[in-house]
């Protein structure tokens, strides 16, 4: 093998490794978010909203907590859902958000 083809080589398997991190980086990237919920009455209301909001594409970790009256969740930063999409989930389950935080 030439010089030119061993660093051509080598250029190209830094390249691909540095393109493997960055989308591991995307991938794996996430974010915080508050949400408050208004219409929870009991543990049960909390854990179904917890449920319903762990199961939405994008949401990586979902606690509802009926004390605070808020939905604490960690969502991916690049493919996590948007603030209308959550208040949908949460509205379909019946309750309401009024307002989010990061």
């Amino acid at each position: 093998m030439s010089t030119r083809s061993s660093i051509l080589m080598a250029v190209v398997t830094t390249f691909i490794v540095v393109v493997g991190i960055v989308a591991n980086e995307a991938a794996t990237a996430t974010r915080p978010l508050e949400l408050a919920i208004e219409g929870m009455h009991c543990e049960s209301c909390a854990n179904s909203l917890t449920k319903a909001l762990g199961q939405s594409a994008g949401v990586h970790e979902a606690n509802v907590s009926l004390k605070d009256k808020r939905a604490y969740l960690v969502v991916s930063r690049w493919r996590g859902p948007d603030a209308n999409q959550l208040r949908a989930v949460v509205e379909e389950a019946g309750y309401t958000a009024p307002s989010m935080s990061e």
